[in-house]
């Protein structure tokens, strides 16, 4: 390639790298010391604020906690429930228990358990201060393991006019459950959009809530800080999920944000020895303002590394020397747009059925159960095995052509070979719908017995009937894949895949980062895909290196749940992969080199050493590059996963570059296919000797099939013509291959 065109790939990769830095380096924080070296503060403490507290542990040891974010009122709360003693969890003394202790019987609260319909009830003092209810237990005693608390009762929503009160009723002295199996906390609203804390506790704490929970199921447990009561809900069930709420009390919406966020932060696994103890010393650190400093620090470092892989990108683009696949003239006057139509009213098609719920379910409950209406609907719709079972099929099927000798000689014998694997994988197809529809219903069903109702029905048939559906959706699918492939634009397969991934992403939670991050991915593959060395297409690896670098760590960690021997360096070192980006980087760009062999070596090829060696490196980059985009995204923005998934979004751009040259290949005449082609590194053949013929050509979906290369049967590369040159052309392809 000429140096001004590497300079351009240069210059293109510079701008790419700065902006995705500038843009990752806003998503995220900067790092400290990177704010440090442009004159900001360092530590978190002093560049957020928060609070500083020297705490005595109960054990006599003092710790110094630095707690970011915090203000200076959460401040006064957080000693305020260290000093309490932390949070705990305590069984209310109801029923028998309380009359026998002679507590004061001003008011009774009575309930029923759900589960066997047993009436209980709890004996309570009302004040309108603590005060007050103090001298009115003056003259009683507590008996021994039991102890008075306080609760505070907020006026209702529709009475705001009336003071809040308290009450006091019997708590255990036994502490039940404490903040030491806490494993973590966060702020969520209530449906009249009061603050609760949602505490999540560890594997012992949750047993321990388990066994708890099951032993007073139909009597209350109350969330205590100090002797004040913040809620005291009666348990109907056991709770397995470890997962508990607690309610703020009073009527300040501002001291109840407080309150609420003190409590989270003193509840965190960080916190250790100073949930609870004597604060000795406690202060407020306000936030530092270095606006200049932050921004140097973007800038600055996405500039650097702008021009860093701007550097690299021209000296790899210079030493690897691709050509650009020659592009075919857009002139003619055939029609397209009814192609265009037909593919976009196939999408639509495949749109609406794709909102079609399951007989029998109830995708509400399950939305309720997964947090998301869009993750219930994929679960839920008559599509939901989508063109899977199909894909899976095909690569069975041609797999097995490969294995047996006597069905080795149809993977490359035409049109009508090609028609008995795909009978066969149709078969297959139905089968592995059949099976993965029985065992997605056995889930369903098996979902009710711990009390989601997401799926119900009175007959046993009706389990078979949704098998039936699911299986119909598939059909459908492939029915949908015909339409295109017959009538549309691009392959049919590709196009139903890259329309459900775009329908399976969440929209609203999508960042800019992520849409950049897709868009750097699209750019550097697109230029990839429109390049080749000698005739190899690029990339010579295909996709295949990121599913195979994911697979390592998956396998081995499953080797090791399974049992199975597996040395321990092994095992740690696959744990390590999936925190570690770079070890599947490496993993990345070492399959790429193994699967540019199988692929694309210099026997198959044709190509000299030296070019594969060119092919190999070039693919090794880019891939590398756009799997470190997306792990880059998904760290600074879990929920971008779904957007930002490098397989899809290259079978997009595959897709999309194919649709483009098969419009303009169209507009200059009618096309008809003559030719499934399997084997890409034939295509370079195959054209040079229709063109020697004086055969227009066109292959349809070629950077699509070169991006599988093996794992992608389903997406031949179909030779098209004018009609009145197929026998020709046929001839030909006999012939050449």
């Amino acid at each position: 390639m000429g140096g001004f065109v590497s300079r351009r790939i240069g210059i293109a990769a510079a701008v790419i790298a700065a902006a995705f830095a500038a843009l990752a380096l806003v998503a995220r924080p900067v790092p400290g010391w990177l704010l440090a070296a442009f004159g900001g503060p360092r530590w978190e403490i002093d560049r957020y604020g928060g609070t500083r507290m020297t705490v005595q542990a109960p054990d006599g040891d003092v710790h110094v906690v630095d707690t970011i974010g915090v203000s200076s009122e959460g401040t006064r709360e957080m000693a305020h429930i260290i000093e309490a003693g932390g949070v705990r969890f305590v069984v209310v003394v109801d029923d028998d228990a309380a009359d026998r202790s002679g507590f004061p019987r001003e008011q009774v609260d009575t309930w029923r358990a759900e589960d066997d319909d047993t009436e209980h009830h709890m004996a309570f003092v009302t004040g309108a201060t603590r005060a007050e209810i103090d001298a009115k237990l003056a003259r009683w005693k507590p008996p021994a393991g039991m102890r008075v608390g306080y609760e505070r009762v907020d006026s209702p929503p529709d009475r705001p006019d009336r003071q809040a009160t308290w009450r006091a009723y019997l708590l255990s002295t036994e502490t039940a459950l404490d903040a030491s199996s806490i494993e973590g906390a966060s702020v969520r609203y209530n449906e009249t959009n009061r603050p609760e804390v949602e505490v999540t506790f560890d594997d012992h704490g949750r047993r321990a809530l388990a066994d708890l929970t099951r032993r007073i199921r139909g009597h209350k447990l109350a969330v205590v800080i100090g002797d004040e009561v913040k809620s005291a809900p009666v348990i109907e069930s056991e709770i397995r999920r470890g997962v508990a709420v607690i309610s703020m009390g009073g009527a300040d919406p501002e001291g109840l944000e407080h309150e609420a966020d003190a409590l989270v932060v003193t509840l965190q696994p960080f916190a250790g020895a100073a949930r609870s103890g004597h604060v000795l010393e406690a202060h407020y650190i306000a936030p530092t303002r270095a606006p200049a400093a932050k921004w140097l620090a973007r800038i600055v470092p996405a500039v650097l590394a702008g021009l860093l892989a701007g550097l690299l990108a021209w000296l790899a683009a210079w030493w690897i020397a691709p050509e650009r696949i020659a592009r075919v003239a857009a002139f003619g006057e055939a029609r397209v747009w009814p192609r265009v139509a037909w593919t976009a009213g196939a999408v639509l098609l495949l749109w609406l059925a794709w909102q079609l719920t399951l007989p029998g379910f109830n995708d509400f409950e399950l939305a309720r159960i997964d947090g998301s209406h869009r993750e219930a609907l994929e679960q839920t719709s008559v599509l939901t095995l989508g063109v899977m079972p199909l894909v899976t099929a095909a690569g069975f099927v041609e797999l097995a052509a490969l294995i047996v000798p006597r069905w080795r000689r149809l993977r490359h014998g035409g049109p009508a070979a090609r028609r008995k694997l795909g009978r066969a994988a149709a078969v297959v197809a139905i089968a592995i719908a059949f099976v993965q529809a029985h065992f997605a219903m056995r889930y369903y069903e098996g979902m009710e017995r711990y009390g989601a109702e997401v799926y119900s029905a009175s007959r046993a048939s009706a389990h078979w009937l949704v098998v039936l559906t699911m299986v119909g959706g598939t059909m459908l699918a492939a029915w949908i894949v015909s339409i295109i492939g017959h009538r549309g634009l691009g392959n049919g397969y590709a196009v139903v895949i890259v329309a459900a991934w775009l329908a399976g992403v969440p929209w609203h939670a999508t960042t800019v980062l992520a849409v950049a991050a897709v868009a750097c991915i699209a750019v550097i593959a697109g230029v990839l895909m429109s390049a080749r060395i000698g005739r190899m297409p690029l990339p010579a690896s295909g996709a295949t290196p990121l599913a195979s670098a994911a697979a390592v760590a998956s396998i081995v960690s499953l080797m090791g749940m399974a049992g199975w021997l597996v040395p321990f360096a092994l095992l740690d070192a696959a744990h390590r992969m999936q925190r570690w980006a770079e070890i599947e980087l490496a993993l990345v760009a070492v399959f790429a080199f193994v699967w540019a062999w199988v692929f694309a070596r210099p026997a198959l090829s044709r190509a000299t050493r030296g070019e594969w060696l060119r092919a190999a490196c070039a693919s090794a980059g880019v891939l590398v590059a756009v799997d470190a985009i997306a792990l880059v995204t998904h760290r600074i923005a879990p929920a971008s996963e779904a957007l930002v998934d490098v397989a899809s979004v290259l079978i997009a751009v595959a897709t999309a570059l194919d649709i483009a040259d098969e419009v303009r290949a169209r507009r200059r005449g009618v096309l008809v296919p003559v030719w499934p082609l399997h084997a890409p590194l034939a295509v370079e053949v195959v054209r040079e000797r229709l063109a020697a013929a004086g055969i227009a050509h066109h292959f349809q979906s070629a950077r699509l099939r070169v991006l599988l290369w093996f794992s992608g049967p389903w997406a031949p590369i179909m030779v098209l013509v004018p009609p009145d040159r197929v026998a020709d052309a046929a001839k030909i392809m006999i012939e050449t291959t």
